[in-house]
């Protein structure tokens, strides 16, 4: 077996964006691209609750028509619950009572929570078995999917657990967006919008309202295209920067600010990330880092998905500022990095806990 068979980190995988590419998924682990003893393996599906219930059955029908062997399938809890160390011992365990062996495939389907749970067993089981991602949220097609970053959460933090370890593939099908909850497509918006700031060029061309058409269904086409556009983005940074030394960073623009009152708050990823956003930017104005301009436009694009922009009542500064100090990127001192003006500049810089914890101070949010 090869070091590609296993998924060995920093490998290109095989990127296919494409509506209607995951009912192609047997074929395309057929292909001699990417695993020409494809049959003689053994495959696992995990899923979460929601999924599982829904578009397993297709998925197994359509492994057993292509001649794979039928897969297994490991349902795992919806959201952060699926990145605990209970979530992961489980489908280990599930994993080794099935006698999977290190030529066995491992297939997330669903969102960033069971992408990067999926990730980190398949990184670990037998010390590395090759994976696929099939994301099936906006905000995993946009971002979560890409570039190998893979984890489990801690009490203490987000992603505080992990590593870097590639699929072989990532099969990204924007018709799965066609029944994401409308409050999904609005989180994952977040990401988009991040991306149109550290990729100028494209901030022109974004609008949540295009994402669907008059009779409000899903407009794949344009949301399509807006897939294609995060991804370039995100392939030609890690690219650069695979383990997260340097310009990489830029990608977790909004999220040091937005895990700590995420995680404090409990609200969505997307909603955090978009208050992170603000309030980062917000310091970078101040420090002569960003330019009001670029901050604003960003701000409007946010305002004009219903996303918000200041942080909830319900954060505690303390609580959420610790959570802050815990963040991966710190080194001492909290940091914090924006995108700079134009394409692959980005800027890092120090906040104190105290400057931070005067930011979320009640009488500067609103209801």
């Amino acid at each position: 077996m090869t070091e590609r068979d296993r998924g060995i980190p920093n490998r290109k995988p095989l990127v296919m964006i494409e509506t209607g590419s995951a009912s192609m998924l047997p074929d395309i682990i057929m292909s001699p691209r990417l695993l020409p003893d494809a049959k003689e393996r053994d495959y696992f599906l995990v899923v979460d609750n929601k999924f599982g219930n829904t578009q397993f059955p297709m998925l197994v029908k359509r492994f057993q028509m292509a001649g794979l062997r039928r897969p297994k399938g490991i349902v795992v809890p919806e959201g952060e619950e699926a990145k605990s160390f209970k979530t992961y011992e489980n489908v280990i365990n599930l994993l080794e009572q099935s006698r999977a062996n290190r030529s066995a495939v491992l297939v997330a389907v669903g969102g960033g929570t069971v992408g990067d749970l999926t990730g980190h067993v398949a990184a670990t089981y037998k010390r590395g078995v090759p994976y696929i991602q099939v994301p099936t949220t906006l905000l995993s097609q946009v971002d979560s999917s890409i570039g190998g970053k893979v984890g489990l959460n801690t009490e203490g933090g987000k992603n505080t657990v992990g590593q870097f370890y590639d699929p072989i593939a990532i099969v990204i099908d924007p018709s799965f967006l066609r029944t994401l909850p409308f409050h999904e497509m609005r989180s994952g918006w977040a990401e988009v919008v991040k991306y149109s700031v550290i990729n100028p060029n494209f901030v022109e061309k974004i609008d949540f309202n295009k994402m669907f058409g008059e009779d409000l269904e899903v407009d794949l086409d344009y949301i399509q295209d807006l897939i294609k556009f995060c991804v370039k983005t995100k392939q030609a940074i890690v690219e650069k920067d695979p383990y997260d030394d340097g310009i990489r960073q830029v990608l977790n623009f909004g999220h040091t600010i937005g895990h700590g009152i995420e995680r404090d708050a409990k609200i969505s990823h997307g909603d955090a990330v978009a208050i992170g956003m603000v309030l980062e930017s917000g310091l970078a104005v101040r420090r002569g880092l960003m330019s009001e301009a670029l901050r604003d436009d960003m701000i409007f694009l946010l305002v004009d998905a219903g996303l918000p922009i200041v942080p909830p009542q319900s954060v505690r500064p303390d609580r959420a500022v610790a959570y802050m100090e815990n963040d991966k990127k710190n080194d001492g001192s909290i940091n914090i990095v924006v995108p700079g003006e134009g394409s692959n500049k980005y800027s890092k810089f120090s906040v104190s806990a105290d400057e931070l914890r005067e930011l979320l101070r009640p009488p500067l949010r609103t209801s």
